[in-house]
């Protein structure tokens, strides 16, 4: 494989572009890395003898400030990186989504696919919206971790969103803000997307000791710690240790 001059593209997470050759080696950002020998299915040929015309050398981009949102349309928005380039002569794959900004000299955006509300969502534990599950009762959030509460299913909406939700504001004034969503849960800003919140469970184990040490937990959760200790009290050829709340999330 042979990359043209001005290419851009990824490897292991990272961002590079393939430049002329000026001093052999010296200013690759592949010099003295076991990738320069193993990668060049990914990366490419890049001697002289090995390409049709002049050697090459790869730069990694430099990242340009934080992610930000980029609005395409209304109702399509991703999330970006700009990167500094090495030169206006560029050719861009055409995934994830990459834009050349002329505004700022010299750079280019391009997606994260794996964003932040991508690992916040990961972090807070949620879980895809399910529309059936929200009208029987089960807790609903935004996917940055928002508290919600749909207060109507069936608004009448030429545009398609017909769910009517309260979403907590987090910021100065504690209060609820109005949106509207489709039937999925979705809106027009990925950040506010209707998810489903972990439910929180609590219950009771009792430990017990076989002698010689061997101390295990039983494999029985009770709703309430006074049930917990009468089954425990029922118990015979074991020592009974201790009684123990526990916490989980699903």
């Amino acid at each position: 494989m042979e990359r043209k001059i001005g290419e851009i593209f990824e490897y292991n997470g990272e961002w590079y572009q393939c430049l002329p050759e000026r001093r052999i080696c010296d200013d690759c950002a592949f010099k003295n890395d076991i990738t320069c020998k193993n990668s060049k299915g990914i990366r490419g040929e890049c001697q002289r003898a090995s390409r049709q015309k002049d050697g090459v050398i790869f730069k990694k981009l430099e990242k340009v400030g934080e992610p930000y949102r980029r609005w395409l349309s209304p109702f399509n928005n991703i999330i970006v990186q700009r990167y500094r380039l090495y030169g206006r002569n560029v050719i861009m794959p055409d995934e994830p989504i990459m834009l050349l900004e002329p505004n700022y000299k010299n750079s280019v955006e391009i997606e994260i696919k794996q964003n932040k509300e991508d690992m916040k969502e990961k972090k807070l534990n949620l879980k895809t919206f399910d529309l059936e599950a929200a009208k029987s009762g089960k807790p609903v959030c935004t996917r940055d971790g928002r508290k919600a509460r749909i207060i109507c299913y069936d608004r009448q909406s030429d545009h398609g969103f017909p769910l009517v939700v309260l979403v907590e504001n987090t910021g100065a004034e504690k209060d609820e803000d109005i949106r509207c969503y489709r039937l999925n849960g979705a809106t027009a800003e990925p950040s506010y997307d209707l998810m489903m919140s972990p439910e929180r469970h609590e219950g009771w184990v009792n430990v017990f000791n076989h002698g010689n040490n061997d101390t295990y937990v039983g494999n029985i959760i009770f709703p309430t710690e006074k049930l917990a200790k009468e089954a425990a009290s029922r118990m015979n050829g074991v020592k009974y240790i201790a009684t123990v709340k526990i916490e989980w999330e699903e």
